[in-house]
């Protein structure tokens, strides 16, 4: 797997072309970080799009409605298991990394960290016994702060 062959991918299912020297860039930036940090290619590659909320900002997360699109921003995220339990999340952009233990209190986690232990202990509480544990990395070409 290559940062080009999963940018190409992007421009296959609608991607402009134009776009793809940038996301081979992001592809390549965390395919290089996770290789780095675990030793071995991840098993997982996904694109994240943003999204523009034309109607109903922020109601769905409550059964709401509303109305989005995708825009060609976004995040590219790779991912790999791991055998200890634990969930470590690692920003191939800025190199900030945490380490989350479903077993452990919640910490008190700033930023991105927060979004990711909310979500690790979330998945904990819905499926006890579930082996959560793995390496992520991400890079985001989103604006610092989009939401």
């Amino acid at each position: 797997m290559t940062g080009r062959l999963l940018a190409e991918r992007l421009a296959d299912g609608g991607l402009d072309p134009a776009d793809v020297l940038a996301k081979t860039a992001l592809y390549q930036r965390v395919l290089s970080a996770f290789r780095q940090i675990v030793g071995s290619p991840p098993a997982h590659a996904w694109w994240v799009p943003g999204r523009l909320e034309v109607f109903g900002k922020h109601t769905d997360y409550a059964g709401g409605r509303t109305l989005v699109a995708a825009v060609p921003r976004g995040m590219a995220v790779v991912a790999g298991p791991r055998t200890d339990g634990a969930l470590t999340v690692t920003d191939a952009r800025t190199g900030e990394r945490c380490t989350i233990d479903p077993s452990d209190p919640p910490a008190p986690f700033t930023g991105w960290r927060s979004y990711a232990g909310v979500a690790l202990q979330r998945l904990a509480r819905n499926f006890p016994g579930s082996d959560i544990s793995g390496d992520i990395v991400f890079a985001s070409d989103l604006p610092v702060a989009a939401g």
